[in-house]
């Protein structure tokens, strides 16, 4: 499943492939949210209680409040506040501004890491393999989430595929740079890859996740 060409510098994981740091999206597919009302609703709450670390390649038609993943009350959320500002909201302990993230360009591709050290509060954003930012939240804090695309208030507008969840793992920088190369083989504890077809669950980790009609 894993294959290079050293001529023109190729990637290819299974559908994904990555040629000179650029995701191809010709081989893909991927769930499209239209940003009112589009959302992933997990099967029951997904409860991250340690360390942890999220990923996903996301496409965004604006970057204005785009939540990637959280809780349908508002309180738990990592959202794209505009194009250089993420923002995480732990336990509802107040959304922490992630600054200084390069600026992110409409209807362009990119893969987006999450990690959350629990016990120090500390997390970073990675985009496209390399560390952007790193801020510090309330240790000791439960990340409950049940949407993808949503968490209750504000929603993705734009495409996402190949979402997942490590849990009870930080994602050193080597890994995160390995997962965006598509060269990371370890399976993750939720992986909602979002490349089937209508009515087929989308999550192949450990727990399911259908759209907001039960596809």
């Amino acid at each position: 499943d894993f294959g290079v060409d050293i001529q023109d510098n190729t990637t290819t994981v299974s559908n994904l492939i990555v040629e000179s740091g650029q995701l191809n999206t010709k081989a893909l597919t991927y769930m499209t949210f239209d940003g009112s009302a589009d959302r992933v609703s997990l099967d029951g709450n997904q409860v991250l209680a340690t360390d942890w670390s999220f990923s996903c390649w996301f496409r965004a038609d604006e970057f204005v409040n785009n939540v990637l993943i959280g809780k349908s009350n508002h309180q738990n959320e990592i959202r794209i506040s505009n194009a250089t500002i993420a923002k995480v909201n732990i336990n509802n302990q107040g959304a922490t501004e992630y600054t200084g993230i390069t600026t992110l360009v409409a209807d362009t591709w990119y893969h987006f890491v999450y990690t959350r050290d629990d016990s120090t509060g500390v997390g970073k954003v990675y985009i496209n393999g390399v560390q952007e930012s790193t801020a510090t939240h309330h240790s000791g804090n439960d990340f409950t989430v049940d949407y993808l695309g949503s968490d209750g208030t504000f929603w993705w507008d734009g495409d996402l595929r190949d979402m997942r969840i490590y849990d009870t793992v930080i994602l050193s920088d080597d890994q995160v740079a390995s997962l965006y190369r598509g060269s990371y083989n370890v399976k993750p504890t939720h992986w909602w890859k979002m490349d089937e077809g209508t009515g087929d669950i989308i999550d192949q980790g450990l727990q399911v996740g259908t759209d907001s009609d039960g596809d």
